[in-house]
């Protein structure tokens, strides 16, 4: 194996690794299960639901009680009758633009392309 296929190996197998840390850790919201819309409205009747952050059609939300688990679901486009029914069983609310991004989150999302390119230049430049 040539020196220079060993190296361009060795920064994608960190790369990749780098893609996995960042997707695990920062990208996605710790301890959340995805559940069905249909669970979702089941949970809200039965009072089960005490707070979520409506962003778009996107909804992440934690459960009543000690330990409380955290979920996320999607809403179908303009359906307001879970609006309505959180609002009817007095779970918080919580709405967010879904149309801006933060800054903060363009640049985690740049950073493991931003490593690969300088691990790649000081490999290469050995």
């Amino acid at each position: 194996m040539g020196k220079h296929l060993k190296s361009i190996l060795i920064v994608l197998g960190i790369f990749i690794l780098v893609i996995f840390v960042v997707d695990k850790l920062v990208l996605q919201p710790p301890n959340s299960t995805k559940i069905s819309y249909s669970a979702f409205l089941g949970k809200v009747n039965e009072d089960q639901v005490k707070k979520v952050v409506v962003s778009g059609t996107e909804v992440a939300g934690e459960y009543v009680g000690p330990g409380a688990d955290k979920f996320t679901t999607t809403l179908p486009q303009g359906d307001h009758t879970a609006i309505d029914l959180m609002s009817k069983h007095k779970v918080d609310i919580t709405n967010e633009s879904a149309g801006s991004t933060p800054i903060l989150g363009w640049i985690m999302q740049f950073i493991p392309f931003i490593l690969m390119a300088l691990l790649l230049i000081f490999i290469l430049r050995q």
